[in-house]
């Protein structure tokens, strides 16, 4: 969630509960052309069981892991083999990015 709020708001909290789903709305500029953005910041889940629903929803993905969490960016390779399941099963192309967060936390690994 914070880093959601922090990209669509341009603002940062420091408190959230990473165990809500939330969706939020955005309108952007890209190639000087108005996009409505919307992004779907699921909970913090443990395995990718039961994404069928975020899968059919979204146009493209970001697994994020916490750099100060080597069990977070092992868990991530599960939520990339599952995207790329589900891009061959359903013949459909989308972008998805493996993004490293808190970096401000590495020096804690």
């Amino acid at each position: 969630m914070a880093l959601t709020v922090k990209f669509l708001t341009r603002r940062f909290i420091s408190e959230y509960d990473p165990n809500l789903e939330d969706t939020y709305s955005s309108e952007e500029t890209v190639d000087h052309q108005p996009v409505h953005l919307r992004v779907m910041d699921t909970a913090d889940l443990d395995t990718p069981r039961n994404c069928e629903r975020y899968l059919n929803w979204a146009h493209a993905f970001l697994v994020v892991y916490s750099v100060d969490s080597r069990q977070s960016f092992e868990g991530s390779s599960s939520y990339l083999e599952l995207l790329a399941l589900h891009a061959k099963e359903t013949q459909r192309s989308f972008p998805a990015l493996l993004l490293g967060n808190k970096l401000d936390m590495a020096q804690y690994r």
